[in-house]
């Protein structure tokens, strides 16, 4: 395992699935868990814990950990408590997003595609690392 491991975690509503990988893409440990989604999951923080504590003995050489979870940036108090939890797991660099950002990212990054803007219909655009740049609803960017 390279020395600069990191662990991506995508913490949907339905299902979690974690993953450690190196430098060089290497996977060094995956997990899977329950759903994350803070209204359906009331044990989420110790499910969470959990599946982190199942991959610590692979994680000696973590360097940061990225972490989309269901219902972040949706609500102040609920994106809060998460970044909170979050920032407490780990002794490395953190960073929380929404699941389905990191999703969609995790597919499409550069390549142009479609974001489902709800009331709205599809939003055209381009996945870019860090955020989605979006277009018109009437045209791709």
């Amino acid at each position: 395992m390279s020395r600069d491991s990191v662990l991506g975690l995508d913490g949907g509503g339905s299902k979690t699935v974690l993953a450690l990988a190196s430098r060089d893409g290497s996977i060094a440990a995956l997990h899977r868990g329950p759903g994350l989604d803070p209204h359906d999951n009331p044990e989420w923080r110790d499910d969470l814990a959990g599946m982190v504590r199942a991959i610590e003995p692979q994680a000696r050489d973590l360097r940061r950990a990225v972490l989309g979870l269901s219902c972040h940036t949706e609500a102040k108090v609920v994106s809060e408590a998460q970044t909170a939890w979050v920032d407490g797991l780990f002794a490395v660099p953190s960073h929380v997003l929404n699941d389905v950002h990191v999703a969609f990212e995790g597919r499409w990054t550069g390549a142009p595609a479609c974001w489902p803007w709800p009331g709205r219909g599809p939003w055209p655009g381009r996945a870019m690392s860090g955020g989605f740049t979006g277009g018109s609803a009437a045209g791709a960017t």
